[in-house]
């Protein structure tokens, strides 16, 4: 009987082995994302929430033109992508969107709008989301804080995107609230939203880090700090604080564009025609805890004075 030579044998075994190896790693790549497509008619799913049950990390669920019922949770990494803030809304839902701790996604092109809850009427976000091309508009936080979006931990980014016409009925951030996470919000606006005259930040409220670049803040009411109510470490490049209004009495009605009992850093952001129903119609700084530094930031034409603590 002939054998072939022992070389060629272990030859042979390796190009199996190695053909193995092969299959085993084709085998374990992941899936490609898919697209999974929403929309009235002639679609795999009729809401959001049916393609969220079926979706995997990494998909993105694409929302024809129309309106959809909110009130779900991302609990995946999977993407929400409309086909333009006037085209497609999602609405109702107390909130209309959750964004579960640990979750990485982005909103783009969508309205979000209708919500009410106690806390984060529009949005509440844990994880870290992206929100572009977008517009959250007439949520309510009926019992907290957040009417537009409330950030507890998370990390937000808005990119070209309006929070506009929220409320927090019994507390701050009319439009944004973020505790203790990071905000970023870039070319984007965040215009009349109302908090609480009781409370701070008609338009943000943020304990944490807030950087706010090509982001004008206006038309916004609260007790504290109409347009801004700074408690963490803020930064506005070329983003305009104007025709806010910090309403209520006794030790309300102070910092009309801005309160800040933190570090607040302003870069060619003029803060002008806004109003007090006490002081600091510009800008109330609370010393000792309040670090101001104004650079190119021209504070003028508030009522009943510009910036108090400066």
């Amino acid at each position: 009987m002939s054998h072939a030579p022992v070389s060629l044998r272990a030859r042979r075994l390796s190009l199996i082995a190695l053909a193995f190896v092969a299959l085993l790693v084709a085998g374990a790549r992941p899936a490609s994302a898919a697209t999974l497509k929403v929309c009235g008619s002639d679609c795999a799913f009729a809401t959001i929430a049916d393609a969220l049950a079926v979706a995997t990390n990494g998909d993105t669920i694409a929302i024809a033109a129309g309106s959809y019922g909110g009130g779900f949770t991302l609990d995946k990494d999977v993407s929400l992508r409309g086909q333009g803030d006037s085209q497609t809304t999602i609405h109702g839902g107390g909130p209309v969107v959750t964004v579960a701790s640990g979750v990485s996604t982005t909103i783009a092109e969508v309205t979000i709008s209708g919500g009410s809850a106690s806390n984060g009427g529009g949005i509440v976000n844990r994880g870290t989301l992206t929100l572009r091309e977008s517009t959250v508009s007439g949520n309510r936080a009926a019992g907290g804080a957040g009417g537009g979006i409330l950030n507890f931990l998370g990390t937000l980014e808005l990119k070209e995107s309006t929070v506009s016409g929220n409320t927090a009925a019994f507390s701050g951030g009319g439009g944004i609230a973020s505790f203790g996470g990071t905000v970023t919000l870039t070319e984007s606006t965040v215009s009349d939203n109302t908090a609480a005259l009781n409370f701070g930040g008609g338009g943000i409220f943020s304990t944490g880090t807030l950087t706010l670049t090509e982001s004008p803040v206006s038309g916004n009411t609260s007790g504290l700090g109409g347009g801004i109510f700074n408690a963490g470490t803020a930064t506005l490049r070329e983003s305009p604080v104007g025709g806010n209004t910090a309403a209520g009495t006794g030790f309300f009605g102070r910092g009309g564009g801005i309160f800040n009992v933190g570090t607040l850093t302003l870069t060619e952001s003029p803060v002008s025609g806004n109003t007090a129903a006490s002081s600091g119609g510009g800008i109330f700084n609370v010393l000792p805890q309040g670090v101001l530094t104004l650079t190119e930031s021209e504070v003028s034409g508030n009522v009943p004075d510009d910036c108090v603590g400066c």
